[in-house]
C-alpha cells in the first residue's frame, strides 16, 4: 500500500517491515492486522487492515477490508514494539536503547 501524508510517501513495498500483529481470523468481523514499517529516511508508520467492527474499520457494517496508513513518532513505534512483544534484538537494531 502506498499513501502520501503531509507531503511524504509511505509505501509498504519500499519500507522495511519491523514487526507484525494479527488478531482474529480474516473472516471475523473484528479481524485486524497491524504491520510496523520504517522508511529509508527513518520515518515510522503502521499499515493497518481491518474489517467489520474492528477499530481500524469503524462502522464498516458491510464487512469489507479497510486499509490505513498511520504515521508514528519514533517513541510510538518503540512503544508498539514493546506492547506486541517484538524480539529485543530486533528492537535494538532499530532504536537507541540502553541496558537496564
Amino acid at each position: 500500500m502506498k499513501r502520501v501524508k503531509s507531503g511524504k510517501v509511505y509505501d509498504t513495498e519500499t519500507a522495511t517491515m519491523i514487526g507484525s500483529k494479527e488478531e482474529g481470523l480474516h473472516t471475523d468481523s473484528t479481524y485486524r492486522l497491524e504491520q510496523l514499517y520504517k522508511t529509508k529516511n527513518d520515518a515510522w508508520f503502521i499499515y493497518a487492515l481491518g474489517k467489520g467492527i474492528s477499530y481500524i474499520s469503524i462502522d464498516n457494517a458491510d464487512q469489507k477490508d479497510v486499509e490505513r496508513i498511520v504515521v508514528l513518532y519514533e517513541s510510538d513505534a518503540l512503544e508498539w514494539c514493546e506492547q506486541f512483544g517484538i524480539d529485543a534484538d530486533l528492537i535494538a537494531a532499530h532504536f537507541e536503547i540502553t541496558e537496564a
